[in-house]
């Protein structure tokens, strides 16, 4: 890997690197970016080498948005793709509009939160209310997935088109629920 700087500019070149781990910071106040390199992909004959890249956001020049794009998408795919799409998307930055609109962030979405003891949860009304204003419309093009539970289903399918839908998981789904919406009828 070489790094350089310049005009305040944070410019990488790997070569046969992968990113491993990407993992945010706050330490007193002030924002750390660890990026965790290594090319254990290359092979048996080669070493297995690692870097760990430690970036201070505050005492640097250099901001997460002088990444290159391509470095960028590495770093964001490690992320949930739910997070990355409710934390930069229509953050009026139209250079992260490009990048998390991407098909890997928008093709499967889950609107459930699946605890330790395999219980679902929904997903707070305030995050469901941001995607189904901000976010769906821009992105259901992409969509091929939707993971949802009965209580914000109808929200949510509602916001948008999904011209491209081809499975939806339904969980907590009840028999009255299920009986209006497949059947058209109301169970007694």
């Amino acid at each position: 890997m070489r790094i350089e700087t310049s005009d305040d500019i944070f410019v990488c070149q790997f070569i046969g690197l992968f990113i491993d781990t990407v993992f945010f910071w706050i330490e007193r106040d002030r924002p750390f970016i660890f990026i965790l390199f290594n090319n254990d992909h290359l092979g048996k004959n080669k070493q297995s080498t690692k870097f760990l890249v430690k970036i201070n956001m505050n005492q640097s020049n250099v901001s997460f948005l002088d990444l290159p794009n391509e470095i960028l998408l590495m770093i964001l795919k490690k992320l949930d793709n739910m997070d990355v799409l409710y934390s930069l998307l229509d953050v009026h930055n139209q250079r992260l509009d490009m990048i998390v609109q991407e098909k890997t962030f928008t093709k499967s979405l889950s609107f459930v939160l699946t605890t330790s003891t395999d219980d679902i949860l929904s997903i707070p009304d305030a995050i469901i209310d941001r995607f189904c204003i901000k976010i769906l419309p821009k992105i259901d093009y992409n969509v091929t997935c939707l993971v949802l539970e009965s209580e914000s289903m109808e929200r949510i399918l509602l916001a948008a088109k999904y011209p491209n839908l081809v499975e939806l998981k339904l969980f907590n789904f009840l028999d009255k629920v299920a009986s209006r919406y497949f059947t058209g009828k109301q169970l007694a």
